[in-house]
């Protein structure tokens, strides 16, 4: 009997054993999976890349048309900017020198092209000497002027030389006595001319 009870006893024990390691294990296998199960839920996963920064409808409008505007610009500028300078390249523009007064013109270099107006007072024939500062007026070859009108002192008067043509036609006191007293603008070469500063060779005249 008490070996009976002695073999049921070590079976019950075993039997315990057997049940406490199966529990063990079953606990040991499931650890790895609580644990697997944990790793799970704190993985991150993989964020999408953002692929917005290479995509030509987000590119910034300054970027690309700024850069072909500049470009643009830079070489309409210059194309035509060298366009016109070759056009112009043969031409000289030259501004005409404002018309000197009689008194600026006594001391203008002889030689010059100048421009000078002044009162008509008379007209004189060969010399100054046959000076007529009233009509009737014979000579039609040039006219004395100054720089105020009904001038009779000589040292203040100029000469102008009137070759036949146009502007002698238009001028001369013999053929237009009314021209006396009117403001004439003439350009021509400064040169001294019947015994006093006067300009010869009309290039230009006009009556104001």
């Amino acid at each position: 009997m008490m070996k009976l009870t002695l073999i049921f006893s070590s079976c019950l024990l075993a039997g315990l054993l057997l049940t406490t390691g199966c529990e063990k294990v079953t606990d040991d296998t499931t650890v790895p999976t609580n644990h697997q199960s944990q790793t799970d839920n704190h993985r991150t996963d993989p964020q999408p890349t953002d692929t917005t920064t290479n995509d030509p409808g987000n590119t910034d409008p300054n970027d690309s048309g700024g850069s072909g505007s500049s470009d643009k610009g830079n070489s309409d500028s210059t194309d035509s900017g060298n366009s016109g300078g070759s056009g112009n390249g043969g031409t000289t523009t030259t501004t005409p020198d404002p018309a000197y007064s009689v008194a600026s013109a006594m001391s203008a270099p002889e030689g010059t092209i100048i421009t000078v107006e002044g009162y008509i007072v008379g007209t004189a024939k060969r010399s100054m000497k046959n000076l007529e500062t009233s009509a009737p007026f014979s000579n039609t070859s040039n006219l004395i002027i100054a720089d105020k009108a009904g001038e009779t002192s000589t040292s203040l008067m100029f000469s102008v030389q009137l070759k036949s043509g146009h502007i002698q036609t238009i001028l001369n006191l013999k053929n237009h006595p009314e021209n006396y007293g009117k403001v004439v603008h003439v350009t021509g070469t400064r040169k001294k001319y019947i015994g006093i500063p006067g300009v010869v060779n009309l290039t230009d005249a006009s009556l104001k």
